[in-house]
């Protein structure tokens, strides 16, 4: 029968088959489990799903475009593929290869096979505050420092910015005194004489004492060979009494 040709009329009385009567509904896609969730195998429900990052693929997660986490990042996508060289875009589409070498020639320029790269560098989202969709992690009411790139306002960031540079001095200042305990450097320290205070030394002029003194490390290192002398001559002195 031919598309021209008129189509035979309906008969009740022909007898069809269950299949012919109802649609043919699309077979369920079996959840085929991945080697992580078939080593949580659960007693109720067989294996158990663990989330990861390519769960944001999925169909189900994709079904409203408002909420689609694919449509989100739809723009930022294309934007870093139009600025990544052709070369890295193969290696990505062909070698499996994560996306790389984005925007590394600039605007204008050529690559090293000679394409000219044709895209616009975008707004930063941290720093400016007119981007598209609101200032990053900013909220009304509060003041923000301009290196507050975390959203933590003031006075906040500014005590933790100062927290964090006197621990940085202060390990600083340890790690130079070890450094010059393990040389076993000497430093000149004033020391005043006895019966003499400093009182009497800027009333008489005269400039205070400089003594060598030895670290803690190297006075410990050159005490302990005379107890070990000392030890040894009460030992052979004994012997001789015997």
């Amino acid at each position: 029968m031919s598309l021209l040709d008129t189509p035979p009329s309906y008969d009740s009385t022909v007898r069809r088959s269950k299949s012919e009567r109802g649609p043919r509904r699309p077979k369920q896609r079996k959840y085929v489990a991945d080697t992580i969730d078939q080593l949580d195998a659960t007693s109720f429900g067989g294996p158990y799903h663990h989330g990861g990052p390519y769960d944001a693929t999925l169909r189900s997660f994709n079904l409203n475009k408002r909420f689609s986490p694919v449509a989100a990042v739809k723009e930022g996508n294309k934007a870093a593929w139009e600025a990544t060289p052709r070369e890295a875009q193969l290696d990505c589409l062909l070698k499996g290869r994560p996306l790389d070498n984005i925007a590394s020639v600039p605007p204008g320029e050529q690559t090293l096979s000679g394409q000219v790269m044709n895209y616009t560098y975008s707004t930063d989202m941290f720093r400016d505050p007119n981007a598209g969709g609101g200032a990053y992690n900013r909220w009304p009411g509060l003041q923000y420092h301009p290196d507050d790139l975390k959203g933590k306002a003031e006075p906040g960031f500014t005590i933790d910015r100062e927290r964090k540079a006197r621990e940085a001095a202060a390990k600083r200042v340890k790690r130079a005194q070890s450094v010059h305990e393990r040389r076993g450097e000497y430093e000149m320290v004033p020391q005043w004489g006895r019966g003499e205070s400093s009182g009497h030394d800027k009333r008489s002029g005269s400039p205070p004492v400089l003594v060598r003194q030895r670290s803690i490390s190297a006075a410990a290192s050159t005490s302990r060979p005379k107890e070990i002398a000392e030890g040894l001559k009460r030992r052979i002195g004994s012997l001789r009494r015997r």
